[in-house]
């Protein structure tokens, strides 16, 4: 996996679709919020539900945590709507 997408040019197959991560995002925050801190392993179970390929769902997740904790790799998401900065530190407090 890349570590550096903001500081590289993205390859076409590297390109993740925005419909693969909001999903994600929303159902791991839903889960935090109903529940507590959700692990990773537990963030994974989520995606396992939505996603039976196990390469793709850890492509997905990985995505996810990386552009909603960072904000940074958004060369990266396929189709990502342009969020205000507010928008976007609001997502990542979620």
């Amino acid at each position: 996996m890349y570590q550096f997408s903001d500081r590289t040019k993205v390859s076409q197959e590297m390109l993740t679709p925005y419909a693969n991560i909001i999903p994600i995002f929303e159902a791991v925050t839903d889960s935090a919020h109903d529940n507590g801190p959700v692990s990773y392993g537990e963030q994974f179970e989520i995606v396992l539900r939505e996603v039976d390929n196990v390469p793709s769902a850890i492509w997905n997740l990985f995505m996810t945590n990386r552009q909603y904790a960072r904000w940074r790799d958004s060369d990266s998401i396929d189709y990502l709507p342009n969020l205000t900065r507010q928008q976007k530190m609001a997502r990542m407090h979620a």
